[in-house]
């Protein structure tokens, strides 16, 4: 849960907001772009341009969308 303040023409207001993440391993999300007809050109550890490792928390994927048949 996040508390946000917003001033605006002197008028203070908050809100909040809730983020849900899930997560998903490099075989699920190597599926669904396949599936989606994707071809999966090279996966990266994030900001890195490195192979992901077993603790890499966020990767990059580089996909290319397969021609129709």
């Amino acid at each position: 849960n996040m508390t946000f303040e917003v001033v605006e023409n002197g008028v203070s207001r908050q809100f909040k907001e809730v983020h849900v993440q899930r997560g998903y391993t490099l075989e699920e999300l190597s599926q669904m772009l396949n599936d989606a007809s994707f071809e999966v050109v090279h996966i990266f550890h994030a900001y890195k341009f490195r192979k992901p490792t077993r603790r890499s928390d966020r990767v990059f994927f580089v996909a290319r969308r397969m021609p129709d048949e």
